[in-house]
C-alpha cells in the first residue's frame, strides 16, 4: 500500500514530533533509516559545529538542505536539523523522504557551493589544544 503524500507528511510529522518530544536520539535514528551513498563530497564538514552548519544552511531552500542533511555524519545531520523551526523539520523530512538517487554532479556542486559559505567561519581549526601539542614536540 503506497502512501498518499497527505498521509507521508503526516506520518513525517508524527516521527519528527515524537523526535521532538523525545530529545535527540530520536532524531538520529529517524536519519538513520535515510540511505547515505558512498559519495563523501562533505567530508570537510566533519570538524563544523551543527550551529555553523544551520546557520549556512538557513537560508537555502528545503530541498538543498535535505539533500546535505542525507549525506552527512547522522549525528551532525540531527543536531543540525533539532535547530530548525518545527515546521521547518517537517517540510525537510519530506524532501528528505523523497530523495531516492540523485546525480554525482549535482551533489558535488551543492558540497562546493556550501564549503565557500562555511569554511571561512566554521571549521575549528585546534586553537589553544593544537599550540599545546605542537610545543610538546618542540625540541629543548
Amino acid at each position: 500500500m503506497q502512501m498518499t503524500l497527505n498521509q507521508e507528511f503526516l506520518h513525517i510529522i508524527v516521527l519528527f514530533n515524537s523526535a521532538i518530544d523525545t530529545g535527540r536520539q530520536n532524531i538520529t535514528s529517524v536519519l538513520k533509516r535515510y540511505k547515505v551513498n558512498d559519495m563523501n563530497y562533505f567530508s570537510y564538514l566533519e570538524d563544523v559545529a551543527p550551529k555553523n552548519l544551520f546557520e549556512a544552511l538557513q537560508t537555502e531552500q528545503l530541498q538543498t538542505i535535505a539533500i546535505v542533511l542525507v549525506y552527512i555524519d547522522r549525528d551532525l545531520a540531527a543536531n543540525t536539523l533539532n535547530m530548525f523551526p518545527d515546521d521547518m523539520k517537517a517540510q525537510i523530512a519530506i524532501k528528505m523522504a523523497h530523495i531516492d538517487e540523485l546525480s554525482e554532479v549535482a551533489v558535488k556542486s551543492i558540497a562546493n557551493i556550501l564549503e565557500t559559505k562555511i569554511l571561512p567561519s566554521g571549521v575549528k581549526l585546534g586553537g589553544v589544544k593544537a599550540v599545546a601539542e605542537i610545543l610538546k614536540r618542540l625540541k629543548d
